[in-house]
């Protein structure tokens, strides 16, 4: 197992509070939404917003409940804003297509250094995204992904394969799976099929982090 630096933790430590003072504003919301629950009211997302709180449905002794919890979630919500801001301005300036700044900085630092792998299938234990293994002589099964490793570069991951996922096309040729063009304008011409990406270095780096390193500190060709 690799202990990580000093200065990696420091910088992992950034985007792991703002994971967690969002986890805190997400737990005052929902018992204020509980409250509304609670008595018959249909609970309005956001309401601790100042256009929202204004118009709460709700009785006076409700709402000066919900008022306690008001002020904690506007600094909560002010510090996850500079702390989204800072986690952005640390990303390259140049990312690739789908890849968000903040999932950059994320993968980036959970990672700390790309070249303690030496192939491909360290990176997938390590994310815990491979499937789980049940063999026993010829036969051969393979289950759900074993969720070992890095947990948050898991999800981080996973938040980045989920919009192409949901709209159904693909990245590289902008093409849903009927043939049709992702605008809906109409049947496509059919385009060459894209190849496999490389798991050369520098490729590898750039279609999962948005960064580049240099070719000649890293394996030519993971097996």
């Amino acid at each position: 197992m690799r202990v990580p630096s000093e200065k990696e933790e420091q910088l992992r430590a950034v985007h792991r509070q703002r994971e967690q003072l969002v986890k805190a504003r997400k737990q005052l919301e929902a018992q204020g939404r509980t409250l509304m629950v609670n008595h018959g009211i249909e609970p309005v997302q956001n309401w601790w917003k100042r256009c929202n709180f204004a118009a709460l449905p709700v009785p006076a002794w409700m709402k000066e409940l919900l008022q306690n919890s008001q002020p904690i979630l506007f600094a909560l919500q002010e510090k996850i804003a500079a702390l989204t801001v800072q986690l952005q301005n640390a990303a390259a300036p140049k990312q690739p297509r789908g890849l968000g700044k903040m999932i950059s900085v994320i993968i980036d630092r959970e990672i700390g250094d790309w070249r303690r792998f030496n192939n491909r299938r360290q990176i997938a234990s390590y994310t815990g995204l491979c499937p789980g293994e049940y063999s026993s002589g010829n036969t051969r099964l393979q289950s759900c992904v074993t969720k070992h490793g890095n947990p948050r570069l898991r999800a981080a991951l996973v938040e980045l394969a989920c919009p192409e996922s949901f709209r159904g096309s693909s990245p590289i040729t902008n093409q849903s799976s009927n043939g049709k063009r992702c605008c809906g304008v109409g049947p496509s011409p059919p385009e060459p099929r894209a190849r496999k990406p490389s798991w050369r270095w520098p490729a590898n780096w750039l279609l999962i982090c948005g960064a580049s390193a240099p070719a000649e500190s890293a394996p030519q060709l993971w097996d």
